[in-house]
């Protein structure tokens, strides 16, 4: 027992840690290997994470300079994160499974960030799947939306909503729009192309045909 309140159990070389569980009178738990004093690898169980994680976070994986660093699995309550990890954050290439979604792609500093696979296993969006471009947690850049009635949206995207060129097709072979959007709605030039061979080119404004002029 340290003057702190801090305990280790385990091995010494040198007067340093080497080897053991080392328990902080703040609740956290660390258990693995450590070198000239620091984590270096091994399993970490924090009772409160920073006030997000309500009943904790369990972290086996590789540490530096004390923090969650390199490759490692987080898991909380629901959720779990496994792949590359830089300063206590996703970073890199890595797996998150939650409640609602999967996700198989890259981070940024915690947050969704490059290319990426999101499928949805339960609520409202069950079954949808969208693999393109993020950017700070959203969908920006390229990518395609699929649902399971056979809705299908590829193209372009901007702040998680359909936003430039992109081709839109509708549920049971009803026909598909290529054009346009603005806002996660078809606004300005397109052609919609419609199940019986029809063609309407135009005008789009909010959703709405306007004409072909």
């Amino acid at each position: 027992m340290l003057a702190n309140g801090d305990k280790f159990v385990g091995k010494f070389k040198n007067g340093q840690f080497t080897f053991g569980t080392f328990s902080w009178a703040d609740g956290r738990i660390f258990k693995g290997n450590m070198e000239d004093g620091m984590l270096v690898e091994g399993t970490m169980t924090f009772p409160k994470y920073k006030g997000i994680v309500a009943g904790g976070l369990v972290y086996k994986g590789q540490f530096k300079d004390g923090m969650m660093h390199g490759t490692g699995t987080m898991t909380r309550p629901n959720a779990s994160y496994t792949g590359q990890i830089e300063y206590d954050k996703p970073h890199g290439k890595g797996l998150q499974i939650s409640l609602n979604y999967t996700y198989d792609g890259f981070f940024k500093k915690g947050a969704r960030h490059g290319i990426g696979t999101t499928s949805y296993s339960k609520g409202d969006m069950k079954g949808m799947k969208y693999v393109g471009d993020y950017l700070d947690d959203l969908r920006n850049g390229i990518g395609v939306f699929t649902s399971p009635d056979g809705f299908k949206y590829e193209g372009e995207w901007k702040n998680d909503m359909q936003h430039g060129q992109g081709k839109q097709t509708w549920p049971k072979g009803a026909g598909y729009y290529i054009g346009e959007f603005k806002l996660g709605k078809r606004d300005g030039f397109g052609t919609v192309y419609y199940a019986d061979g029809r063609v309407k080119k135009g005008f789009y404004k909010n959703d709405i045909y306007q004409d072909s002029q």
